[in-house]
Parts: C-alpha cells; sequence; structure tokens
C-alpha cells in the first residue's frame, strides 16, 4: 500500500488504493493485521484523504487499533486484580 502513495497522480495507483479502502472498510477482520500492517495501510490511504472509501477504512483501522489498546489494558487490570486477590488470601 505505502508503495502506491509514492505516485499518487497516477491512476492506476489511485484506483488500487481505492479498491484495497473499500475490502478494508468491508473486512471485518481487521484483527488479523499486526499493528504495523495497520500503520502501513494508514500511512498510504493517507495519501488520497478526499477519497471517501480511504476515510472511511482510516477511521476503521482507528477504531480497530483503539480496541486493541483498550483490551490490553483492561488484560492488565483483570491481572492485576487476580495478583491482588491472591495476595489478599495468602495474607
Amino acid at each position: 500500500m505505502n508503495s502506491f502513495s509514492k505516485w499518487p497522480k497516477e491512476a492506476p495507483c489511485r484506483q488500487a488504493a481505492v479498491a484495497i479502502a473499500g475490502e478494508v472498510h468491508r473486512a471485518a477482520r481487521l484483527s488479523e493485521f499486526t499493528q504495523q500492517g495497520l500503520a502501513n495501510l494508514v500511512n498510504g490511504f493517507s495519501t488520497w484523504p478526499e477519497e471517501a472509501v480511504c476515510h472511511r477504512a482510516i477511521v476503521d483501522i482507528a477504531r480497530e487499533l483503539k480496541g486493541q489498546y483498550f483490551n490490553r489494558d483492561s488484560y492488565k487490570e483483570s491481572q492485576q486484580g487476580s495478583r491482588d486477590t491472591l495476595d489478599q488470601a495468602s495474607a
């Protein structure tokens, strides 16, 4: 995706980016991407911010990353809560 953004005025590159953005927007499987992969997609899509589908794909990716961040924090909190419970039980 990033390679397409190197030639933003080339119609085939723009068309490919729009097609990929459409697939990203339709796919509910963003969790299957690595964070680096998602960042690469956002970087590429941001070359064409006037394309509504690129904008929507970026927003979808942002939601996915936000969810991953909050899920990670929730997991850490639940693990800390488990340790606190064990500490209290052994005291």
